[in-house]
């Protein structure tokens, strides 16, 4: 990523269901000490429970459809309360206070 932004590059996209959260956990640290220089973008809407994910991995795995999970349904998508928690547990991860760009992941 050094040679990226070195380029001139700095549009930096994750988003929170991405290798379980990890990416966002990654690209705040090494953006750590150049937020000034990056915009940060990030998506939400999968549900990002411990037993959704495992669900969708497997169903990755096997190339299925992924069910939504039955009985939680503030557990994802597009409702106000899973957006906001989301961007606060994106926030969090990425040990930031604002991103640049938050938007629905399809």
């Amino acid at each position: 990523m050094d040679k990226y932004m070195d380029a001139g590059g700095n549009f930096f996209d994750t988003a929170d269901i991405y290798t379980g959260g990890t990416s966002e956990k990654w690209l705040g640290e090494y953006l750590a000490s150049k937020r000034s220089r990056a915009v940060i973008a990030t998506k939400f809407s999968g549900n990002t429970d411990d037993g959704a994910r495992a669900r969708r991995r497997l169903a990755l795995m096997h190339h299925r459809i992924v069910v939504p999970e039955k009985g939680n349904p503030n557990g994802g998508g597009n409702s106000r309360k899973n957006m906001v928690e989301s961007l606060d547990t994106s926030l969090k991860r990425m040990g930031i206070d604002a991103v640049d760009l938050y938007y629905v992941h399809v």
